[in-house]
Protein backbone atom coordinates (compact mmCIF):
# COMPACT_ATOMS: atom_id res chain seq x y z
CA UNK A 1 0.00 0.00 0.00
CA UNK A 2 1.18 3.61 -0.42
CA UNK A 3 2.28 5.57 1.95
CA UNK A 4 1.35 9.37 1.90
CA UNK A 5 3.99 11.64 2.73
CA UNK A 6 3.88 12.84 6.43
CA UNK A 7 4.15 16.57 5.05
CA UNK A 8 1.65 17.01 2.39
CA UNK A 9 2.84 20.26 0.37
CA UNK A 10 5.99 18.19 0.43
CA UNK A 11 4.81 15.86 -1.66
CA UNK A 12 2.45 18.31 -3.64
CA UNK A 13 5.94 20.08 -4.38
CA UNK A 14 7.86 17.22 -5.55
CA UNK A 15 4.91 16.17 -7.65
CA UNK A 16 4.32 19.59 -9.34
CA UNK A 17 7.99 20.21 -10.10
CA UNK A 18 8.41 16.66 -12.10
CA UNK A 19 5.18 17.71 -13.85
CA UNK A 20 5.57 21.37 -14.60
CA UNK A 21 9.45 21.43 -14.61
CA UNK A 22 11.06 24.31 -13.19
CA UNK A 23 8.93 26.99 -15.32
CA UNK A 24 6.87 27.24 -12.44
CA UNK A 25 6.70 27.91 -8.97
CA UNK A 26 4.33 27.36 -6.26
CA UNK A 27 2.74 28.67 -3.27
CA UNK A 28 -0.11 27.21 -1.15
CA UNK A 29 -3.27 28.64 0.25
CA UNK A 30 -6.26 26.50 2.12
CA UNK A 31 -9.91 28.10 1.77
CA UNK A 32 -13.32 27.09 2.21
CA UNK A 33 -15.66 26.36 0.26
CA UNK A 34 -19.22 26.22 1.02
CA UNK A 35 -19.66 22.75 2.92
CA UNK A 36 -16.29 21.24 1.93
CA UNK A 37 -12.48 21.83 2.88
CA UNK A 38 -10.68 22.70 -0.27
CA UNK A 39 -6.98 22.85 -0.70
CA UNK A 40 -5.19 25.19 -3.09
CA UNK A 41 -2.32 25.10 -5.05
CA UNK A 42 -0.96 28.03 -7.53
CA UNK A 43 1.56 27.17 -10.06
CA UNK A 44 2.31 30.80 -10.39
CA UNK A 45 4.32 32.51 -13.67
CA UNK A 46 4.55 35.76 -13.83
CA UNK A 47 2.43 38.42 -12.25
CA UNK A 48 0.03 38.89 -15.50
CA UNK A 49 -2.39 36.06 -15.23
CA UNK A 50 -5.63 33.98 -16.44
CA UNK A 51 -6.33 30.93 -15.14
CA UNK A 52 -7.58 27.62 -14.96
CA UNK A 53 -9.39 25.56 -12.22
CA UNK A 54 -9.06 21.59 -12.06
CA UNK A 55 -11.04 19.28 -9.59
CA UNK A 56 -9.44 16.25 -8.24
CA UNK A 57 -11.04 14.33 -5.70
CA UNK A 58 -8.21 12.85 -3.14
CA UNK A 59 -8.34 11.54 0.05
CA UNK A 60 -10.41 12.03 2.90
CA UNK A 61 -13.51 12.84 0.36
CA UNK A 62 -11.87 16.19 0.15
CA UNK A 63 -11.93 18.25 -3.72
CA UNK A 64 -8.65 19.18 -4.30
CA UNK A 65 -8.71 21.96 -6.89
CA UNK A 66 -5.76 23.04 -8.51
CA UNK A 67 -5.46 26.79 -10.11
CA UNK A 68 -2.93 27.45 -12.33
CA UNK A 69 -1.32 30.60 -13.45
CA UNK A 70 0.08 31.53 -16.14
CA UNK A 71 1.01 34.80 -18.29
CA UNK A 72 -1.58 36.34 -20.42
CA UNK A 73 0.68 38.19 -22.74
CA UNK A 74 2.66 34.65 -23.69
CA UNK A 75 -0.88 32.85 -23.94
CA UNK A 76 -2.06 35.33 -26.49
CA UNK A 77 1.04 35.12 -28.80
CA UNK A 78 1.90 31.21 -28.79
CA UNK A 79 0.20 28.40 -29.73
CA UNK A 80 2.98 25.95 -28.58
CA UNK A 81 2.47 27.29 -25.38
CA UNK A 82 -0.99 26.67 -25.02
CA UNK A 83 -0.22 22.74 -26.18
CA UNK A 84 2.86 22.53 -23.85
CA UNK A 85 0.45 23.66 -20.96
CA UNK A 86 -2.23 21.27 -21.80
CA UNK A 87 -0.24 18.64 -21.99
CA UNK A 88 1.49 19.48 -18.81
CA UNK A 89 -2.00 19.00 -16.57
CA UNK A 90 -2.93 16.51 -18.42
CA UNK A 91 0.69 14.81 -17.28
CA UNK A 92 -0.20 16.04 -13.83
CA UNK A 93 -3.54 14.91 -13.69
CA UNK A 94 -2.20 11.35 -14.63
CA UNK A 95 0.64 11.56 -12.44
CA UNK A 96 -1.57 12.32 -9.88
CA UNK A 97 -4.65 10.18 -10.35
CA UNK A 98 -2.27 7.37 -10.50
CA UNK A 99 -1.47 7.60 -7.10
CA UNK A 100 -4.27 8.74 -5.09
CA UNK A 101 -7.77 8.46 -6.57
CA UNK A 102 -7.06 4.09 -7.17
CA UNK A 103 -6.31 3.95 -3.34
CA UNK A 104 -10.04 5.02 -2.25
CA UNK A 105 -11.38 1.65 -1.57
CA UNK A 106 -15.35 3.66 -2.58
CA UNK A 107 -13.85 5.41 -5.35
CA UNK A 108 -14.17 4.05 -8.84
CA UNK A 109 -12.13 5.36 -11.35
CA UNK A 110 -14.15 7.32 -14.41
CA UNK A 111 -12.40 5.43 -17.30
CA UNK A 112 -9.39 2.90 -17.49
CA UNK A 113 -6.04 3.54 -18.72
CA UNK A 114 -6.03 0.39 -21.20
CA UNK A 115 -9.61 1.18 -22.99
CA UNK A 116 -8.12 5.03 -23.54
CA UNK A 117 -4.87 3.30 -24.97
CA UNK A 118 -6.76 1.18 -27.16
CA UNK A 119 -9.00 3.25 -28.61
CA UNK A 120 -6.24 5.33 -29.56
CA UNK A 121 -4.26 2.45 -31.20
CA UNK A 122 -7.35 1.62 -33.34
CA UNK A 123 -7.87 5.36 -34.11
CA UNK A 124 -4.30 5.17 -35.16
CA UNK A 125 -5.78 3.28 -38.52
CA UNK A 126 -7.38 6.01 -39.43
CA UNK A 127 -4.25 8.87 -39.21
CA UNK A 128 -4.61 11.47 -41.42
CA UNK A 129 -7.81 10.87 -41.98
CA UNK A 130 -11.54 12.18 -41.52
CA UNK A 131 -14.00 9.99 -39.25
CA UNK A 132 -17.62 10.46 -38.70
CA UNK A 133 -18.69 10.60 -34.43
CA UNK A 134 -20.77 7.27 -35.02
CA UNK A 135 -17.90 5.25 -35.94
CA UNK A 136 -15.43 6.52 -33.52
CA UNK A 137 -18.62 5.64 -30.94
CA UNK A 138 -18.90 2.20 -32.49
CA UNK A 139 -15.41 1.83 -31.95
CA UNK A 140 -15.41 2.86 -28.34
CA UNK A 141 -18.72 0.39 -27.88
CA UNK A 142 -16.98 -2.29 -29.23
CA UNK A 143 -13.83 -1.88 -26.38
CA UNK A 144 -15.92 -0.59 -23.54
CA UNK A 145 -18.59 -3.75 -24.42
CA UNK A 146 -21.40 -4.02 -21.81
CA UNK A 147 -19.72 -0.80 -19.72
CA UNK A 148 -20.27 1.47 -22.48
CA UNK A 149 -22.80 4.48 -22.15
CA UNK A 150 -23.35 7.51 -24.53
CA UNK A 151 -21.87 9.61 -21.54
CA UNK A 152 -18.26 7.35 -21.04
CA UNK A 153 -17.88 7.86 -25.21
CA UNK A 154 -18.40 11.43 -25.18
CA UNK A 155 -16.08 11.94 -22.18
CA UNK A 156 -13.60 8.87 -24.30
CA UNK A 157 -13.87 11.77 -27.38
CA UNK A 158 -13.25 14.83 -25.07
CA UNK A 159 -10.39 13.10 -24.12
CA UNK A 160 -8.92 12.40 -27.27
CA UNK A 161 -9.22 15.98 -28.28
CA UNK A 162 -7.88 17.31 -25.39
CA UNK A 163 -4.37 15.23 -26.21
CA UNK A 164 -4.46 15.93 -29.53
CA UNK A 165 -5.23 12.54 -31.10
CA UNK A 166 -8.54 14.27 -33.16
CA UNK A 167 -9.68 17.66 -34.30
CA UNK A 168 -12.79 18.43 -35.03
CA UNK A 169 -13.33 19.60 -38.46
CA UNK A 170 -17.06 20.05 -38.15
CA UNK A 171 -20.15 18.70 -35.73
CA UNK A 172 -19.43 15.20 -35.30
CA UNK A 173 -16.62 15.33 -37.80
CA UNK A 174 -12.79 14.65 -36.74
CA UNK A 175 -9.31 14.83 -38.42
CA UNK A 176 -7.31 12.32 -36.68
CA UNK A 177 -3.22 12.71 -35.83
CA UNK A 178 -0.53 11.38 -34.00
CA UNK A 179 -0.38 12.83 -31.34
CA UNK A 180 3.07 14.77 -31.82
CA UNK A 181 1.86 15.92 -35.59
CA UNK A 182 1.29 19.17 -36.06
CA UNK A 183 -1.27 20.24 -38.75
CA UNK A 184 -2.99 23.58 -39.73
CA UNK A 185 -6.61 23.96 -40.70
CA UNK A 186 -5.68 25.07 -44.10
CA UNK A 187 -4.05 21.86 -45.05
CA UNK A 188 -6.86 19.45 -43.91
CA UNK A 189 -9.30 22.09 -46.16
CA UNK A 190 -6.71 21.98 -48.60
CA UNK A 191 -6.83 17.30 -48.26
CA UNK A 192 -10.25 16.89 -47.57
CA UNK A 193 -12.83 19.98 -48.43
CA UNK A 194 -14.46 18.42 -51.72
CA UNK A 195 -14.36 14.93 -49.65
CA UNK A 196 -16.84 16.94 -46.99
CA UNK A 197 -19.14 18.62 -49.39
CA UNK A 198 -19.68 15.48 -51.04
CA UNK A 199 -20.69 13.67 -47.56
CA UNK A 200 -22.39 16.68 -45.90
CA UNK A 201 -24.68 16.71 -49.47
CA UNK A 202 -25.00 13.47 -49.28
CA UNK A 203 -26.05 13.68 -45.69
CA UNK A 204 -28.52 16.58 -45.73
CA UNK A 205 -29.62 16.30 -49.64
CA UNK A 206 -32.27 13.83 -51.86
CA UNK A 207 -30.26 13.91 -55.12
CA UNK A 208 -30.21 15.78 -57.26
CA UNK A 209 -28.64 18.72 -56.76
CA UNK A 210 -25.91 21.00 -58.21
CA UNK A 211 -23.05 23.49 -57.32
CA UNK A 212 -24.07 27.02 -58.34
CA UNK A 213 -22.89 30.47 -58.32
CA UNK A 214 -19.70 31.83 -58.37
CA UNK A 215 -17.77 28.67 -57.92
CA UNK A 216 -19.64 27.01 -60.83
CA UNK A 217 -17.98 30.16 -62.57
CA UNK A 218 -14.63 29.70 -60.78
CA UNK A 219 -14.29 26.18 -61.70
CA UNK A 220 -15.04 26.69 -64.95
CA UNK A 221 -11.94 28.35 -65.31
CA UNK A 222 -10.24 25.53 -63.72
CA UNK A 223 -9.78 27.16 -60.01
CA UNK A 224 -10.17 25.14 -57.55
CA UNK A 225 -9.74 26.63 -54.66
CA UNK A 226 -11.95 26.54 -51.60
CA UNK A 227 -14.35 29.04 -51.27
CA UNK A 228 -15.56 30.89 -48.04
CA UNK A 229 -19.26 29.95 -49.39
CA UNK A 230 -20.39 27.53 -51.40
CA UNK A 231 -23.70 27.89 -53.00
CA UNK A 232 -25.52 24.44 -53.61
CA UNK A 233 -28.73 24.63 -55.48
CA UNK A 234 -31.55 21.96 -54.98
CA UNK A 235 -35.06 21.51 -54.73
CA UNK A 236 -36.27 21.09 -50.86
CA UNK A 237 -33.70 22.62 -48.30
CA UNK A 238 -33.11 26.47 -47.68
CA UNK A 239 -30.52 27.22 -45.58
CA UNK A 240 -26.53 28.57 -44.38
CA UNK A 241 -24.59 25.71 -42.75
CA UNK A 242 -21.06 25.29 -41.55
CA UNK A 243 -18.90 22.92 -43.77
CA UNK A 244 -16.15 22.43 -42.00
CA UNK A 245 -14.15 25.21 -39.85
CA UNK A 246 -15.00 28.51 -41.01
CA UNK A 247 -16.36 27.36 -44.52
CA UNK A 248 -20.09 27.77 -45.01
CA UNK A 249 -22.61 25.59 -47.61
CA UNK A 250 -25.08 27.94 -48.54
CA UNK A 251 -28.65 25.56 -49.46
CA UNK A 252 -30.66 27.52 -52.19
CA UNK A 253 -34.30 26.52 -53.56
CA UNK A 254 -36.27 28.56 -56.57
CA UNK A 255 -39.51 29.28 -55.52
CA UNK A 256 -40.30 28.03 -52.77
CA UNK A 257 -39.09 24.37 -53.54
CA UNK A 258 -40.84 24.42 -56.82
CA UNK A 259 -39.79 20.45 -58.11
CA UNK A 260 -40.49 21.29 -61.96
CA UNK A 261 -38.94 24.42 -62.19
CA UNK A 262 -35.81 23.01 -60.41
CA UNK A 263 -35.92 19.86 -62.71
CA UNK A 264 -36.10 22.06 -65.78
CA UNK A 265 -32.61 24.62 -64.37
CA UNK A 266 -31.11 20.95 -63.21
CA UNK A 267 -31.15 20.50 -66.93
CA UNK A 268 -28.58 23.18 -67.74
CA UNK A 269 -26.15 21.35 -65.43
CA UNK A 270 -22.88 19.27 -66.35
CA UNK A 271 -20.90 16.71 -64.51
CA UNK A 272 -17.02 17.98 -63.39
CA UNK A 273 -14.47 16.01 -62.07
CA UNK A 274 -13.35 17.27 -58.80
CA UNK A 275 -10.05 15.10 -56.72
CA UNK A 276 -11.33 11.81 -57.07
CA UNK A 277 -15.52 13.09 -57.33
CA UNK A 278 -17.64 13.98 -59.51
CA UNK A 279 -20.25 16.55 -59.59
CA UNK A 280 -22.68 18.21 -60.67
CA UNK A 281 -21.82 21.85 -61.35
CA UNK A 282 -23.64 24.84 -63.80
CA UNK A 283 -22.93 25.19 -66.99
CA UNK A 284 -20.82 28.21 -67.66
CA UNK A 285 -23.46 29.53 -69.23
CA UNK A 286 -26.34 29.64 -65.97
CA UNK A 287 -23.07 30.00 -63.96
CA UNK A 288 -22.57 33.19 -65.61
CA UNK A 289 -26.02 34.50 -64.73
CA UNK A 290 -26.24 32.66 -61.10
CA UNK A 291 -22.88 34.70 -60.38
CA UNK A 292 -24.55 38.27 -61.72
CA UNK A 293 -27.85 37.39 -59.05
CA UNK A 294 -28.09 39.88 -56.61
CA UNK A 295 -24.45 40.57 -56.59
CA UNK A 296 -22.94 41.99 -52.95
CA UNK A 297 -20.31 44.88 -52.46
CA UNK A 298 -17.66 41.85 -51.67
CA UNK A 299 -18.18 39.85 -54.95
CA UNK A 300 -20.07 42.34 -57.23
CA UNK A 301 -16.13 43.59 -58.36
CA UNK A 302 -14.62 40.51 -58.18
CA UNK A 303 -17.53 38.48 -60.98
CA UNK A 304 -16.89 41.71 -63.07
CA UNK A 305 -12.96 41.16 -63.63
CA UNK A 306 -14.11 37.48 -64.21
CA UNK A 307 -16.44 37.90 -66.39
CA UNK A 308 -14.27 40.81 -68.84
CA UNK A 309 -11.49 37.88 -69.35
CA UNK A 310 -14.41 34.81 -69.92
CA UNK A 311 -15.74 37.57 -72.56
CA UNK A 312 -12.25 38.36 -74.05
CA UNK A 313 -11.02 35.01 -74.31
CA UNK A 314 -14.55 32.62 -74.72
CA UNK A 315 -17.17 34.84 -76.50
CA UNK A 316 -17.11 32.82 -79.85
CA UNK A 317 -17.62 29.57 -77.72
CA UNK A 318 -20.39 30.64 -75.29
CA UNK A 319 -23.86 29.53 -76.50
CA UNK A 320 -26.24 32.49 -76.07
CA UNK A 321 -29.36 30.73 -76.82
CA UNK A 322 -28.84 28.98 -73.90
CA UNK A 323 -29.22 32.59 -72.22
CA UNK A 324 -32.67 32.49 -74.07
CA UNK A 325 -33.77 29.32 -72.62
CA UNK A 326 -33.31 29.73 -68.95
CA UNK A 327 -34.94 33.50 -69.52
CA UNK A 328 -37.89 31.30 -70.74
CA UNK A 329 -38.31 29.34 -67.28
CA UNK A 330 -38.21 33.26 -65.88
CA UNK A 331 -35.29 33.47 -64.18
CA UNK A 332 -32.30 35.68 -63.99
CA UNK A 333 -33.70 38.43 -66.30
CA UNK A 334 -31.44 41.37 -64.25
CA UNK A 335 -28.54 38.80 -64.49
CA UNK A 336 -29.09 39.30 -68.43
CA UNK A 337 -29.14 42.95 -68.00
CA UNK A 338 -25.94 43.52 -66.47
CA UNK A 339 -24.14 40.79 -68.47
CA UNK A 340 -24.79 43.27 -71.37
CA UNK A 341 -23.46 45.96 -69.67
CA UNK A 342 -20.52 44.58 -68.70
CA UNK A 343 -19.97 43.19 -72.30
CA UNK A 344 -20.47 46.59 -74.15
CA UNK A 345 -17.21 47.78 -72.74
CA UNK A 346 -15.79 44.06 -73.68
CA UNK A 347 -16.76 43.17 -77.07
CA UNK A 348 -19.61 45.27 -78.77
CA UNK A 349 -20.66 42.31 -81.11
CA UNK A 350 -21.26 39.87 -78.22
CA UNK A 351 -23.45 42.58 -76.40
CA UNK A 352 -25.04 42.86 -79.69
CA UNK A 353 -26.02 39.22 -79.23
CA UNK A 354 -26.95 39.34 -75.66
CA UNK A 355 -29.15 42.44 -76.44
CA UNK A 356 -30.76 40.46 -79.43
CA UNK A 357 -31.51 38.14 -76.69
CA UNK A 358 -33.08 40.12 -74.09
CA UNK A 359 -35.48 41.85 -76.77
CA UNK A 360 -36.64 38.33 -77.33
CA UNK A 361 -36.87 36.60 -74.25
CA UNK A 362 -36.94 39.11 -71.23
CA UNK A 363 -37.15 43.07 -70.79
CA UNK A 364 -34.57 45.87 -70.44
CA UNK A 365 -33.80 46.70 -66.47
CA UNK A 366 -32.00 49.25 -65.17
CA UNK A 367 -29.35 47.93 -62.99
Amino acid sequence: MFTVATNFWEFISSVTRKAFSSRFVFSKTAVTLSKFDTLVLKCVFSKRVCCVIFCLWIFLDKPFVLILWIDKTLWNATETLKKIFWKDCIDFYGNFSKKYLFLKPNLKPLMKNQYFHTVVKKLSRYENNVIHCDKVKSMIQQILDHEYSDKKAYKMIYYLKNRWYMLSVKKDIFYIKDQESKVTQQEIIDQFYWTIVRNHCKEYLRWPWYIAGIKALELHISNFDQPEELTIVNWEKQSTEILMFNKKIIFKKYASGNAELFSKLNKFSKKLTIGKFSFQVSCLELAILESLYSPNLLTENYVKEILKKLIKKYSKIIDVALFGQILRLGKHHSSVNRLYQIAQSVDPDFATLIWDVIRKYSFQIDV
